[in-house]
């Protein structure tokens, strides 16, 4: 869908000409009757045909609405900029040009209204002195249309222009789903209510959708685009959402819906500026984005556009989105937002203006290591266009199980680290099996770097640890010459080996892993040949008295109690026998 918004002088005829191209009242409050001037946003269904409509946001055009106005303006796709022939160019018709002009708006058709009130050869040289003032903003090929609504003078021709400009839009909505809103009210039945503009993706009732500031999810009961229940709602178009979950007084204007995970609560911002006018570094302005707006401090950055702003209190922003700055004297320029967060070395920030893939490798190169969700809210952008977009990049790997991407070269040198820690791990603990798993849950770049080098068949993970590719646990000659006699201690009385003549955990280990030996309770290690004597005996005792207990083991074998407890308990473990508590 299409947005179009109105901008203009007082009194101009900004809302008379949307009401007749729409059929629409705008002014919809008794105080803007009464006083014959909009004061808030008007909205109203543009029809084209039976599948094309736009959406008309009226805007004010008195100095003291111009909040309203922006708020209007903001990311619309076309803008009709209002000129009465009889009043020509006044203070309101260049302010909004600054503010078309510093949002960015490329496309704009100037309506030459109320030419019946000048004489017919006024009207060329009118229309070629605003053509001249156009081009000090940059415009340089605009329609400029002659239009008087009380002699029905150019409508048609107006509406074929606005038509061809929708018809040929190519809009590729590829941000996230959200709505600045502009209006909140209650109706009885209903609930509460909130209006905006949808921008990004579409919204519908099953889009999961959090409220900012207030942070939470919403419910939807319903969506509603001029007057009509929809399942869903186009980028472009007037949308009114009934929240089931909140009420009308926890709700503010500025508060914004989206898509969970794009939205950034920031007090500093670094911005392009579109066109501004000469500002003294650390001057006060009031900074607005969508339907917020707050007091700040804007410094330039040497030799660019960029500027840096220090905000006097959080908001909810989303990085790409459009600002415009004003102080008391009037707008000061406007711009992007292009990072949400300060940063320690504030070179990096030319690179972060530029294309998303070159953008993505300059933030990877910063931080070495980035999650997604965190370049979610850096860049405003949809993960999968994230996803997409670091493919262009030869140095970046994408961890996908971790949704992390990695500088290539930092991993390498990680991985390296790594591989020579296990080596030296190996060679000081020649028996250990290798470094634990736990490892990988230390850090989240573990995991990929375990990834890289078991691609690579430099380790191999086995049994809980990590070890390196064919590595088999072997004894040094001292371990070997403490395992000889150790084997030798408990094969001096195999049934009763002695429980004070242990090596370290490691060699136990070791021993237990070969099959060299069998542990059992009260520290009681028996050789495994021992070990098998043994239970082949007790089976066989059991066999003769029909069943087993420590006095028939005792009197038979001739084994203290610590030793009978000791076997039967490892019998027990590996289901030889069954204990009876009766």
């Amino acid at each position: 869908m299409f947005a179009i918004c109105t901008a203009g002088h007082i009194n101009h005829g900004k809302t008379t000409l949307v009401k007749q191209l729409t059929g629409t009242d705008t002014d919809r409050l008794k105080e803007e009757k009464e006083r014959g001037i909009s004061i808030e946003l008007g909205f109203a269904k543009y029809i084209i045909d039976k599948q094309n409509y736009a959406s008309f946001i009226d805007s004010p055009g008195h100095e003291n609405f111009i909040k309203n106005m922006i708020a209007g303006a903001f990311a619309v796709d076309l803008v009709i900029l209002v000129i009465a022939a009889n009043e020509g160019i006044k203070e309101q018709t260049v302010e909004h040009l600054e503010i078309i002009k510093s949002l960015d708006v490329k496309n704009l058709i100037v309506v030459h209204n109320k030419i019946d009130l000048i004489k017919d050869d006024e009207i060329s040289s009118k229309k070629s002195y605003i053509s001249e003032f156009l081009k000090k903003f940059g415009f340089n090929q605009i329609e400029i249309i002659d239009v008087s609504i009380e002699k029905n003078i150019g409508i048609e021709t107006l509406k074929k222009l606005i038509n061809s400009k929708i018809l040929s839009n190519k809009n590729e909505n590829i941000k996230p789903a959200r709505l600045y809103v502009d209006r909140i009210f209650s109706l009885k039945g209903k609930g509460t209510i909130v209006t905006g503009t949808v921008l990004g993706n579409k919204i519908s009732k099953n889009l999961n959708l959090k409220i900012y500031p207030n942070n939470k999810e919403i419910k939807i009961k319903s969506l509603e685009s001029f007057n009509q229940n929809v399942e869903e709602i186009s980028p472009g178009s007037r949308c009114a959402v009934n929240i089931q979950n909140l009420d009308k007084e926890d709700i503010k204007k500025g508060t914004i819906i989206a898509e969970e995970g794009y939205v950034s609560f920031t007090d500093f911002v670094y911005g392009k500026i579109n066109y501004s006018k000469d500002f003294k570094n650390n001057s006060e302005v009031i900074f607005h984005t969508g339907t917020s707006r707050v007091i700040g401090k804007i410094y330039k950055m040497p030799q660019s556009n960029l500027v840096k702003i220090t905000l006097k209190k959080k908001i909810h922003l989303i990085t790409g989105d459009r600002f415009i700055l004003r102080n008391n004297i009037g707008t000061v320029g406007g711009g992007k937002i292009i990072f949400p967060n300060k940063l320690k070395n504030e070179e990096i920030i030319k690179e972060l203006d530029k294309n998303l893939s070159h953008k993505i490798s300059s933030l990877v190169k910063i931080e070495k290591k980035i999650s997604i969700e965190k370049l979610m809210i850096y860049t405003g952008e949809l993960s999968l266009e994230l996803v997409n977009n670091y493919k262009k990049s030869d140095f970046i790997i994408y961890d996908k199980k971790n949704s992390l991407l990695i500088d290539k070269e930092y991993l390498k040198l990680q991985s390296n680290t790594f591989y020579k820690k296990l080596i030296l791990f190996h060679k000081e603990n020649s028996l250990s099996q290798g470094i634990s798993v736990s490892f990988i849950n230390e850090n989240i770049e573990n995991q990929s770097i375990i990834n890289l080098l078991e691609k690579n068949n430099y380790i191999e993970v086995k049994q809980g640890y990590i070890r390196k590719f064919g590595f088999e646990p072997k004894p040094n000659k001292i371990q070997l010459n403490i395992i000889n006699n150790f084997l030798k201690s408990i094969n001096q009385n195999p049934y009763n080996p002695p429980t004070d003549m242990h090596p370290d955990e490691n060699i136990i280990k070791y021993l237990l892993s070969k099959n060299v030996v069998v542990q059992s309770s009260n520290n009681v290690i028996y050789s495994k040949k021992s070990y098998d004597e043994l239970t082949n005996k007790i089976l066989t005792i059991k066999k003769q008295y029909g069943e087993i207990n420590i006095n028939i083991i005792r009197d038979e074998l001739r084994l203290s109690r610590k030793y009978c407890l000791s076997i039967l308990d490892k019998m027990e473990e590996e289901k030889l026998i069954t204990r009876n508590f009766n």
